[in-house]
């Protein structure tokens, strides 16, 4: 039963593994195809944007055609009228009833259709009628506000005048404007444009987000320099006859366009992004799979202890009622002692294994207690590996404790201190162990006086399968990494190494 569990829960892990880089493969491709179409959308926009705005000057033009067509076309009917207008006056000019058939004129035919700007007046040059000013026609001119009587003025003051005179005396006059100017077409464009005289010195603007209906010398300070800023930024283009040049146009190169001209940036940066990517997912991928292997190797190495280390329990248990009348009988016990210590301690290490990959539970626990029980398991046994080393362990503070597995963590120290003691063979030496809080976080430090770790090996000692030894897995420090950074949510790094040996520091958050 437990040998089909085992297998159950080894096989659980993998399927956990290929359902883990099945997602990662997931997530790359939607990732991918997200923008891939993202760019081949963004890319359609701003061509069907870039073509409207390339259709901006043809349009332009054929607006300005249009325009031109139709101030002809209101030139010669405003024209008719005029004349109209003068053989009216002068006809009247005959009749008793003068005063009546001119105004009458005036206000049935020559007002109603009049398509430009017109006022008449009486000889005082007080408005009497009115005609397409944006200004109430139906209302007198003494009865409009300040406002409407401002813009009647102010109009007047910029139109063409003629005068109506009945015996050598002036009766009143019409006040018109023949024709649309230049600054009329410009106000019809939808796009920011700004046109100058033949020194560059702006006569009107549009779409620039300040006031249009007023000249460049009222304009303050902040908004001449604006002005300025943005015709430096836009293209110019001439505006000229056959005999001399009259002006510029200047307007800005469309949005679209100038995203265009970066979209091979953005393609690089795409292409640059789906690399990483892809990289990335390829490395999480590959470290995932190594690491399933790792923990499924350390899972069947407990597995494997389990039958051998059953085995010794039972012959150490039948030497000792072997020699129970022995006379060597103490002698006996005290080796079988140790011996039954140690088959504990592989007992503990295939334990150790076995929660590799496994969910634990941290307990609360006074760590200066159990570095101190791995220190004191390893000074007893030291003379078997080297008797020119010693260990030292400093603990200041001994009521400091922190959230662990105990066993886990003796394994990690001990690995680490096997390390030092193959780095101190030949040399010999201390290995210190330190203790300090600070800030709401235990720093342990591991100091040897070893050989060092290369430079170039420092980053990679804690990389599954990464050993210098000539025999080895390679996998106790990577486990180390395991057991500080996963299990314990601490951090675990060399702090310094150098030929005089290497300082290893682990931090873990202190449990109160």
């Amino acid at each position: 039963m437990k040998q089909l569990l085992k297998s159950l829960t080894k096989f659980g892990t993998k399927l956990n593994a290929q359902k883990h880089n099945g997602l990662l493969q997931l997530y790359f491709i939607i990732g991918s195809v997200i923008l891939i179409a993202f760019y081949i959308i963004y890319t359609n926009v701003l061509l069907q944007k870039a073509k409207q705005d390339s259709e901006f000057i043809p349009r332009s033009f054929a607006k300005y055609v249009v325009f031109i067509e139709s101030q002809i076309t209101e030139a010669e009917s405003n024209s008719k009228l005029i004349s109209e207008l003068f053989a009216t006056y002068i006809n009247s000019l005959t009749k008793d009833n003068y005063d009546e058939l001119l105004v009458s004129y005036i206000r049935d035919e020559f007002v109603s259709n009049i398509k430009m700007p017109v006022v008449i007046t009486d000889a005082q040059k007080e408005p009497l009628y009115w005609r397409n000013l944006s200004v109430p026609e139906t209302v007198q001119f003494k009865d409009l506000n300040d406002d409407f009587q401002s813009t009647i003025e102010s109009l007047m003051a910029k139109m063409e005048i003629i005068p109506l005179s009945y015996d050598e005396k002036p009766v009143g006059y019409v006040y018109f404007r023949t024709q649309s100017t230049f600054q009329d077409f410009v106000q019809q464009v939808d796009y920011p444009i700004i046109v100058t005289d033949e020194t560059r010195k702006p006569r009107f603007w549009r779409n620039m987000g300040i006031l249009e209906n007023t000249s460049y010398d009222n304009l303050n300070d902040a908004h001449r320099e604006f002005i300025t800023e943005r015709m430096n930024k836009m293209v110019e283009f001439p505006l000229e006859t056959d005999a001399k040049r009259v002006g510029f146009v200047y307007f800005e190169e469309s949005e679209s366009l100038k995203k265009i001209r970066s979209l091979v940036y953005i393609e690089i940066l795409l292409i640059v992004l789906f690399i990483a990517f892809g990289s990335y997912g390829f490395l999480m991928i590959k470290n995932s799979e190594k690491n399933t292997l790792w923990v499924g190797l350390a899972k069947e190495t407990a597995h494997q202890f389990g039958t051998p280390i059953t085995s010794l329990q039972g012959w150490t248990e039948y030497l000792k009622m072997y020699f129970e009348d022995s006379p060597q009988k103490e002698e006996i016990n005290s080796m079988l002692e140790h011996i039954t210590e140690d088959v504990g301690h592989l007992q503990k290490i295939a334990s150790r294994f076995g929660k590799v990959g496994s969910s634990i539970t941290l307990k609360s626990a006074n760590i200066c207690n159990v570095i101190k029980e791995t220190v004191d398991y390893f000074e007893s046994r030291l003379p078997h590996f080297s008797s020119k080393i010693e260990i030292k362990f400093e603990c200041v503070d001994v009521e400091m404790k922190a959230l662990m597995d105990r066993e886990l963590f003796q394994w990690t120290l001990e690995n680490l201190i096997k390390n030092s003691i193959d780095a101190m063979t030949e040399k010999g030496g201390y290995i210190i162990i330190s203790i300090k809080r600070q800030k709401g976080s235990i720093y342990v430090h591991l100091i040897d006086q070893g050989k060092g770790i290369p430079r170039g090996m420092v980053k990679k000692i804690f990389e599954p399968g990464f050993t210098t030894k000539t025999r080895g897995w390679g996998l106790g420090l990577s486990l180390v990494k395991r057991i500080i950074e996963e299990f314990h949510k601490g951090t675990i790094r060399v702090a310094e190494t150098s030929s005089n040996g290497t300082i290893i520091e682990i931090i873990l958050k202190e449990h109160h």
